[in-house]
């Protein structure tokens, strides 16, 4: 313990932090990361957000090829962020997360700047949806390799995926009506002559440029009908009437209505619905249990089959826990 301590007091200076060498930083990882502290617990999204940040300032320091992949990922994190406009600490910080967005943020952009947006920002990362959780989890490895200076300027713009995609995420929701679209929006299920009509659609228009730049993005093995249906979510009369038995039932209660209601809600907005999220908040706002504490065995079996059947119609698969 005394050993610690010494460690500990002589740490405690923040010039001996200007002088590290390999012993150092082993002694930091094995003692000093190991003490217990009062610092509050916190969120593992908001470390990932900050170890994401941190990496994306070294790469800015060392004009790492890096930088593109990491700015374009702290975009589609603040992407997820906007579209959560109605929280109020999101709504506070809505100008700062749609300027970060634009190109012109991006221009001779610093670590200090990146600083400031990671101290800003990192509390509102755990509000993303759990589907978009996945885009902060930084699990990637940097290996050593000899040193040598990249020719990639920080400031460079080029092509920009992230740009391109909200292009891409524009054109398909200016062309909602599109007849094979508006099936989608309706849940019903695409006859191979509408896929062609979609792919025909895309791929010749100006906006997407040409096959070959859409699955350069986004992937050759991307489901055009499941990608579509969550752009433009369905038709809140499509999702209704799915459910009318339950909302036209007089034996229904006033929470069981209401969980039928957040359903529809999220399908209308989404277009698909992972079932494990009717265990989730909001639905156990209405009972800690969820579907289980709200419903019925028979009733709650149905109202997973009836969600499903939304996936389905475009193909989506989520695990079952």
């Amino acid at each position: 313990m005394r050993r610690q301590l010494n460690i500990v007091e002589e740490f405690t200076d923040r010039k001996r932090w200007n002088r590290l060498n390999s012993q150092d930083l082993n002694l930091i990882n094995n003692s000093l990361a190991t003490l217990p502290n009062g610092l509050p617990t916190e969120k593992r999204l908001s470390k990932e957000f900050d170890l994401l940040c941190t990496q994306l300032q070294l790469a800015i320091l060392e004009q790492s090829s890096n930088f593109i992949r990491l700015r374009d990922k702290v975009r589609d994190i603040l992407h997820g962020l906007e579209s959560k406009r109605e929280i109020p600490m999101v709504k506070a910080k809505l100008p700062l997360i749609e300027e970060v967005q634009g190109e012109n943020w991006w221009t001779d952009v610093t670590p200090a700047m990146v600083e400031t947006l990671r101290r800003q920002l990192r509390d509102l990362v755990p509000l993303l949806d759990r589907q978009q959780q996945q885009i902060v989890y930084t699990n990637f490895i940097d290996e050593l390799e000899d040193i040598s200076k990249q020719d990639v300027p920080t400031h460079q713009t080029g092509f920009s995926p992230y740009q391109y995609k909200k292009k891409v995420e524009t054109y398909i929701c200016n062309n909602e009506n599109h007849l094979a679209i508006a099936k989608l929006k309706r849940n019903l299920t695409l006859t191979e002559s509408d896929l062609e009509s979609i792919e025909e659609m895309l791929f010749n228009s100006p906006e997407i440029e040409s096959r070959e730049r859409f699955e350069e993005v986004y992937g050759k093995n991307i489901n055009l009908k499941l990608f579509i249906r969550k752009l433009v979510g369905l038709e809140r009369s499509a999702a209704k009437q799915t459910f009318s038995r339950y909302l036209q039932g007089t034996n229904l209660t006033a929470s069981q209505i209401r969980f039928i209601e957040t359903i529809i809600d999220h399908l209308t907005q989404n277009g698909v619905m992972d079932v494990g999220l009717l265990y989730e908040t909001p639905f156990t706002d209405l009972h800690y249990e969820g579907l289980d504490g709200v419903f019925g065995d028979t009733d709650a079996s149905e109202i997973v089959e009836l969600v499903q059947s939304f996936n389905e119609t475009v193909g989506a698969m989520f695990e079952i826990a």
